[in-house]
């Protein structure tokens, strides 16, 4: 990894828990929306072979559904340039500060694995 990447990483990490550790704790948790969007996108487009489109679709909804000050939102508009690899880790990491418990979810590891 380059320094430019290791500095990228750094960045989008800081915003993710600074934003976590400002952001009041959602009544209905907005990182199982995202993952619930995950499996809407599965359902409707069996074979995404291009990870952009995957984002662009997940995003299109999210954009619609959720509130921009929810910390599951933020936290996917953090995680967009990231690399592909590293996008569900970060994510993982920002509802893990944001919920303080584990979180995961299956459809969205396996989807961004690609």
């Amino acid at each position: 990894m380059t320094s430019v990447g290791i500095f990228m990483r750094a960045i989008i990490i800081l915003l993710i828990l600074t934003n976590a550790a400002c952001s009041p704790q959602p009544e209905n948790n907005g990182f199982d929306q995202v993952c619930s969007v995950f499996e809407q996108v599965a359902q409707e487009a069996k074979a995404f072979t291009d990870v952009r489109e995957l984002g662009y679709q997940v995003r299109e909804i999210v954009d619609t559904t959720m509130e921009s000050d929810d910390p599951a939102r933020q936290a996917w508009y953090a995680i967009a340039n990231a690399p592909v690899g590293e996008q569900y880790e970060l994510f993982q990491l920002a509802a893990r500060s944001t919920l303080e418990q584990d979180w995961s979810c299956q459809i969205m590891a396996d989807m961004l694995d690609k």
